[in-house]
């Protein structure tokens, strides 16, 4: 359930950069890869020791890969599509920018500590994902209802 999560928002991604009209040259394309090769380097360094341990299952070290992937991506994604634009549309994408920071975050600390047998219902990584959750639907309410009143050509101040 929780994968599904990322096919929709990467969806949704894509169909808002298409939406604002952000212009995806092969600079601004090299640069996001870079970015999210550089992300998902850290993010996943930091829970690389855990994933090789071998009483971790094949399932949670495909997932303690996967996440920060997704994670990383959405996060490139949200970054690329703030630096392109100003104006009304950057308080509702700065939300989603910080929703994705904190959602990397969130699951690499989760899976360390998941990994470690240290986790426990409650602590602050449960914060991290609750901080994500208020970020994305701030920027998830705002940002359509931008999109509906301004046309592509008029989204900058």
């Amino acid at each position: 359930a929780f994968l599904c999560f990322y096919i929709f928002s990467i969806v949704g991604g894509i169909y808002a950069t298409k939406k604002i009209g952000v212009s995806i040259t092969s600079s601004r394309l090299i640069e996001s890869t870079i970015l999210w090769g550089l992300l998902f380097a850290i993010a996943y360094n930091f829970v690389k020791f855990n994933s090789q341990m071998s009483d971790v299952t094949p399932l949670a070290s495909f997932l303690n890969l996967l996440y920060p992937l997704l994670d990383t991506f959405l996060l490139t994604l949200a970054l690329m599509v703030i630096r392109s634009q100003t104006g009304r549309l950057q308080p509702s994408l700065l939300y989603l920018v910080f929703s994705f920071l904190a959602l990397t975050l969130g699951d690499a600390i989760f899976s360390y500590q998941s990994a470690n047998e240290v986790y426990w219902n409650g602590n602050y990584v449960d914060y991290l994902f609750t901080i994500f959750s208020y970020f994305y639907a701030m920027g998830s309410l705002t940002l359509p209802r931008l999109l509906q009143t301004t046309s592509p050509l008029k989204l900058s101040n």
